[in-house]
């Protein structure tokens, strides 16, 4: 299912159900798409208790690999999704989907500060694209 699929599945829901079940049944959904697609039983568990650099301007800190899944599936998965989910209460899914464009944008400024990425003339230029096309959007009636 695509991001714009979701949104618009929970646009509809969001009026019978709350936030957080319509992110959890999403979750659970997913979870058995990609259990059957790549099943999570193959990965190697043993792995979890190594510890990995941050890399980047953080590469002296390290951290087991548990406690970075963990920070990726609360993170970097479920809160933006109930975010997303909770904000249908309030916006249209239109608003909400174009929002969600961000992501990229953010993501690049985080590569940029954390992992001390540099970014050419093409990569500002599609940022300043994709902010405008952004303010555009969300000023259009």
């Amino acid at each position: 299912m695509t991001y714009a699929t979701y949104v618009l599945l929970a646009e509809r829901a969001v009026d019978t159900r709350d936030p957080v079940s319509l992110t959890f049944y999403g979750m659970v959904f997913a979870a058995i798409f990609w259990a059957v697609v790549q099943p999570w039983w193959t990965f190697p568990v043993q792995r979890f208790d190594h510890d990995v650099t941050l890399l980047g301007h953080l590469a002296a800190s390290h951290l087991p690999v548990w406690a970075l899944v963990l920070w990726m599936i609360v993170l970097g998965t479920m809160a933006p999704f109930g975010l997303v989910v909770g904000a249908l209460r309030h916006l249209r899914a239109t608003r909400v989907g174009i929002a969600a464009m961000l992501e990229p944008v953010v993501a690049t400024i985080v590569a940029y500060a954390w992992l001390g990425e540099t970014l050419g003339a093409a990569q500002l230029a599609g940022g300043a694209v994709v902010l405008c096309a952004i303010f555009l959007a969300q000023t259009a009636r």
